[in-house]
């Protein structure tokens, strides 16, 4: 019988692990105490964390812990399939050295009001290198398995360029989209590279500003010719336009930059207080310059700003009547690690959704989105409205099942933007 149990228990833990271990890997965060998650090409804070296979340049990563006790924390890298599912590899068959690293480079923040803890690494690094392209899910933990004491993950991609992906990106090929909707069409040469089974081994995913809940994939080439894909359709590979990001900055403490109404030291820290915004849902589309969702951190009079960057209440107000059914979200970059803190309340005096958010200083792009039951990725065409004439970075990355290799490769990528038609 304890034999039996023995057995049962072994069994349904394996099982466990093997759940586990099938999660999908998303950006995100999972302690309400670590903040400001980055990651971004070495020396690029506005890059996305992609590199090429063997590139010297490491991907940054950095977070912040709240408050003045540190923890220690580890960080390990598994291999994803083209779904993020992460691939039943050992480590040996994707990674040259260690899976598992200490994060060493911990520094207490100074000068600041509220205080923290700022962590930062780097992948590759001496110590571990990636052997083999495609989808890295990067899990800061605190225990003794990855997968059960998560504190944050992220994604970054590692490609090959084997062939080559000619696109564009043009307005909606549908009529009554044209306007408001940008399509891309593109075609994979693969003169060199051996594709037998493109139906069955090739993924293509396109991303909008690096969002993946809003990536398309599931796309099959439309046209199958000798060494080429085409990827030619009407509908499925169209995006919202969106319009150009809001945006505010705090770089200093010492004034109030144009978008900001109020700064001012309270009780519980510096609070900076944005001018209401209006919804552009009706309005035309206007030039502006972002980045296109990203931020960064930033303090003018300061020396490291990592470590000497303030965290501030930032208050935003959304002018607005009540909009029934629906969640009304703030975007930017930081909120896609955990966005239920970034949702905003009505507020019947102001007769505006408002919400004050901890933030550290520097620039950043906002905008707002309404989620409901037919929108569960978010739906613009109400808060900002969207244009085809609007400013969009994308990327279509190319997967490819190696069937030696016993998981996805990234074997091509291509970086698009919708002013370069």
């Amino acid at each position: 019988m304890n034999r039996f149990i023995l057995i049962l228990c072994s069994f349904l833990a394996s099982i466990f692990y093997l759940e586990v271990r099938s999660q999908i890997i998303d950006n995100k965060v999972f302690k309400s105490n670590i903040r400001t998650p980055l990651a971004f090409p070495s020396g690029n804070p506005l890059g996305y964390p992609m590199l090429e296979l063997y590139s010297t340049t490491p991907i940054e990563f950095h977070f912040d812990l709240m408050g003045t006790e540190r923890n220690d924390y580890r960080y390990a890298v598994y291999h994803c399939d083209h779904n993020w599912n992460v691939s039943d590899l050992t480590s040996n068959e994707y990674l040259s050295g260690f899976s598992v690293q200490d994060i060493t480079d911990i520094e207490y923040s100074f000068n600041t009001e509220i205080e923290f803890l700022h962590y930062t690494f780097q992948f590759p690094n001496d110590l571990s290198k990636p052997t083999r392209s495609g989808n890295y899910a990067v899990i800061v933990f605190d225990g003794d398995d990855p997968f059960t004491s998560q504190v944050a993950t992220f994604r970054m991609i590692v490609f090959e360029n084997l062939v080559q992906i000619n696109g564009i990106v043009n307005n909606s090929s549908s009529v009554g989209d044209r306007f408001k909707r940008q399509e891309i069409d593109f075609d994979i040469s693969h003169a060199g590279f051996q594709i037998n089974s493109p139906l069955r081994d090739v993924n293509v995913v396109i991303l909008q500003n690096g969002d993946w809940a809003s990536a398309v994939k599931g796309l099959s080439p439309t046209f199958i010719k000798q060494n080429q894909l085409v990827y030619d359709y009407n509908g499925p590979n169209n995006f919202d336009g969106g319009s150009e990001w809001r945006f505010f900055e705090v770089k200093s403490l010492k004034f109030a930059s144009i978008q900001v109404e109020g700064l001012m030291m309270e009780a519980d820290g510096w609070h900076a207080y944005l001018r209401k915004d209006p919804l552009r849902g009706g309005k035309a589309y206007q030039t502006e310059f972002d980045i296109n969702g990203k931020f960064f951190i930033r303090n003018d009079l300061g020396e490291e700003s990592h470590l000497d960057a303030e965290y501030i209440w930032v208050h935003f107000k959304l002018d607005s009547p009540p909009i029934l059914d629906a969640i009304v979200e703030l975007e930017t970059s930081e909120s896609r690690f955990k966005p239920e803190l970034f949702r905003l309340e009505y507020d019947m005096q102001e007769k505006a959704y408002a919400k004050k958010i901890l933030m550290k200083q520097g620039y950043y792009n906002y905008r707002y989105k309404l989620r409901d039951l037919y929108h569960p990725n978010g739906d613009l065409s109400v808060t900002e409205g969207n244009h085809s004439e609007t400013e969009n970075d994308y990327h279509i990355i190319t997967y490819f099942f190696d069937r030696q290799f016993g998981g996805d490769r990234i074997i091509g990528i291509s970086a698009l933007n919708s002013t370069a038609r």
